[in-house]
C-alpha cells in the first residue's frame, strides 16, 4: 500500500515538474529587425536617373521640408551603400496617423508627400514597429518601396 502511494506520488510529481510552460516565449534565438522610423528620399533626374544631389544639381541648402502646419521639418542627407546622397526624414517622434509634408527643391520644384501610419505591436519578441497604411506623392512623379512598416524608400523623379 505504501509502495502504491509512493509510485502515484512520484508520477504526479514528475508530471507536474516536467510540464513545459507554453506561455513563456524564448526570444534568445530570434533576430529582430531594428526599429527605423525613417523615410529615405532620393531625388533623381527623370531623364537620366542620376541622383541630383550627388551630381551637384541641388545643394542641401536648396531643400526645405514643412509639415501640414507649415512648420519646418528637420532632415539630414547621408550617403547610402552605393555612395548616393539620400535625404533622411526621421519620423521617430511623429504622431501615429496621417502625416503630410511639402518638399521644396530650389525655387522651381515643389511636391507633397503623405503617409498614414499605425502602431504595429510586432510580436512577443520583436517590436513595436510603425506600420504604413497609405503612401502618396502629389505634384511630381515618383516611386516607393512599401514593406508595410517603416522605413520606406521614396524615389522622386525631378523633370
Amino acid at each position: 500500500m505504501l509502495l502504491k502511494k509512493l509510485i502515484y506520488s512520484s508520477i504526479l510529481l514528475c508530471a507536474t515538474l516536467c510540464c513545459p510552460e507554453d506561455d513563456i516565449e524564448d526570444c534568445s534565438l530570434v533576430d529582430c529587425m531594428s526599429v527605423d522610423n525613417s523615410v529615405y528620399v532620393k531625388f533623381l533626374d527623370s531623364a537620366s536617373g542620376e541622383n541630383l544631389i550627388t551630381n551637384g544639381s541641388f545643394q542641401v541648402s536648396q531643400i526645405a521640408i514643412s509639415d501640414s502646419d507649415t512648420s519646418p521639418v528637420d532632415f539630414e542627407v547621408q550617403k547610402d551603400f552605393e555612395n548616393e546622397d539620400v535625404l533622411i526624414l526621421d519620423l521617430q517622434n511623429a504622431d501615429i496617423g496621417e502625416q503630410s509634408y511639402q518638399i521644396m527643391l530650389g525655387d522651381t520644384t515643389s511636391f507633397n508627400f503623405a503617409l498614414t501610419t499605425f502602431s504595429d505591436a510586432g510580436s512577443v519578441c520583436c517590436g513595436p514597429y510603425t506600420g504604413i497604411d497609405d503612401v502618396s506623392l502629389s505634384g511630381i512623379e515618383g516611386d516607393y518601396i512599401n514593406r508595410g512598416i517603416l522605413p520606406i524608400e521614396v524615389s522622386v523623379f525631378v523633370p
